[in-house]
């Protein structure tokens, strides 16, 4: 199945689900080939003028909740105490479909899951990671294991609560 095929059936899907009121599921007895896996490009967050940079990647944003008062952000590229890099695949607004999808990828995985709840949606996130390029392959392994959308994030442990 080539990139432009899992695309164009992806938003089929997304459209059918966002008409039908709820969320849409993939097929998973499609697998996604190495060389479609290649094919997928990275996120690239975008510059101060709009743009995609021309440079090295910059780290990705971190997503958290509001800080709070005496709170320190990381200095000098060292990542800040309560920061880890997990893996999202799912979002919803529906908190026992993302405990649904979170338990489905503890099992696909083999990795720890969490599911954050940030402004509307329940994000299901995987891993614990120091690194962006530590989440790299637990990014991948993802991608193959049917989470096409699969990003790597910065985000705060404590906005989360992990699947028991």
């Amino acid at each position: 199945m080539s990139f432009s095929r899992i695309r164009a059936a992806v938003l089929a899907l997304l459209l059918l689900g966002a008409t039908a009121g709820r969320p849409a599921v993939l097929d998973p007895s499609e697998e996604i080939t190495p060389e479609e896996l290649s094919t997928l490009p990275e996120p690239v967050p975008a510059t101060d003028a709009g743009g995609r940079g021309v440079g090295p990647r910059d780290p990705l944003p971190v997503a958290q909740t509001a800080p709070r008062a005496g709170s320190r952000a990381p200095q000098g590229g060292v990542e800040a105490e309560g920061q880890v890099w997990r893996v999202q695949i799912f979002a919803t607004q529906d908190r026992e479909l993302a405990d649904r999808m979170a338990g489905e990828a503890e099992a696909l995985l083999q990795a720890a899951v969490y599911v954050a709840h940030e402004a509307l949606f329940y994000k299901v996130r995987v891993g614990d990671c120091r690194s962006e390029q530590e989440a790299a392959p637990l990014r991948d392994k993802a991608v193959r294991s049917g989470f096409p959308g699969a990003f790597r994030i910065r985000c705060s442990t404590d906005a989360t609560h992990r699947l028991e």
